[in-house]
């Protein structure tokens, strides 16, 4: 009889790879291709890396940190509604402002007073759209997060970044 470590042992493992594509994806599945790889582990499933240019607007910021899960329920709700993408084409200066008008600030968060009585989705942009080389970093944190999410919602066993080759 096979007892549970010997089983758990032989399950192959589930690699979730962040990888922003091209090239470094392709050597990626060359690699998890090769006969030995395949004896222990799973063909790898890729999470979306995050260009830091991408963030550099309103709409992608917001977008990019709801997925990452940092933004409040009630906020997050509100900016991917149908309603948030009509305000946003209307006037993008204020379309964070009106979307959130009917969400109350989150109590309980820690910073300056200044900063505390915002949304946290307003405190957010603000600071994010004065960052210059720091957006790579940002972009950084939004991918890994967003596949921690993934990893502990879909039972992979560990995250990859694509330069691990």
């Amino acid at each position: 009889m096979v007892s549970e470590c010997q089983a758990i042992s032989r399950r192959k493992l589930k690699p979730l790879v962040i990888t922003m594509g091209s090239q470094r994806q392709e050597y990626i599945e060359q690699m998890f291709a090769n006969e030995t790889m395949r004896q222990y582990f799973e063909s790898p499933v890729f999470s979306q890396g995050i260009p830091s240019r991408s963030i550099r607007s309103q709409m992608a910021l917001l977008s990019h940190a709801g997925k990452a899960g940092i933004l409040p329920d009630d906020e997050w709700a509100a900016i991917r509604s149908p309603r948030a993408k009509t305000l946003f084409e209307e006037d993008g200066a204020t379309f964070l402002e009106k979307c959130l008008e009917e969400v109350p600030v989150e109590s309980g968060r820690h910073g300056a007073p200044q900063d505390t009585k915002l949304h946290f989705a307003r405190e957010l942009w603000q600071k994010g759209k004065s960052l210059n080389r720091q957006r790579s970093v940002l972009a950084c944190t939004f991918a890994h997060l967003i596949a921690m999410k993934t990893l502990v919602k879909n039972d992979y066993d560990f995250i990859l970044e694509d330069n691990v080759r």
